[in-house]
């Protein structure tokens, strides 16, 4: 069975008059997003450290971005960063994954240039794309093409000039050649 990709709980606000008689006011309720993650919360090996746990999304900002994860590699990197070798390691708990796609589901009232549907990956490393969503500020998301396969856009580095057009005298560029 697959899982929703978003888990949106409704939950019932007691109304202080009413909570005195032990009651609820029906109607009155509260939408918050969570996601299915991979989440780890010390380093070692994958299969000790590793657990599937359902985290809260925050609330969109401004200049935020709510992301539905696409695709996501597991590569040497993101393997060498849950066992602590990696030079990059993120703070605890950290949820794995380097690369990967996702799809715009939400834009924060600040961003105009994402939209709904547009397709993003991650600018560094850390993002924590093993989850089903994510939300995080418009600076750490590069929109992508939509129209090259997910094998493309979800962020291997071979593929990159496929992707996104890099200025030539940047160390990033160079670096690949």
């Amino acid at each position: 069975m697959r899982r929703a990709l978003c888990s949106v709980a409704q939950v019932r606000v007691p109304v202080p008059a009413l909570r005195e008689r032990g009651r609820w006011l029906v109607g009155v309720r509260r939408l918050f997003h969570s996601c299915s993650a991979l989440v780890y919360r010390q380093h070692g090996a994958h299969a000790d450290v590793i657990r599937m746990e359902e985290l809260p999304l925050p609330a969109l900002g401004q200049h935020c971005v709510r992301l539905k994860m696409l695709a996501a590699p597991v590569n040497p990197a993101d393997i060498n960063m849950l066992q602590g070798t990696y030079p990059i390691l993120p703070p605890f708990p950290a949820i794995g994954g380097n690369e990967g796609v996702g799809e715009v589901v939400e834009v924060g009232s600040g961003i105009t240039s994402l939209s709904p549907g547009d397709w993003v990956i991650p600018v560094g490393a850390g993002f924590g794309t093993w989850r089903t969503e994510a939300v995080c500020d418009v600076n750490d998301i590069i929109r992508v093409p939509k129209d090259i396969s997910l094998l493309k856009a979800r962020g291997h580095h071979r593929d990159v000039n496929d992707i996104i057009r890099v200025p030539k005298d940047t160390a990033y560029q160079d670096a690949l050649h």
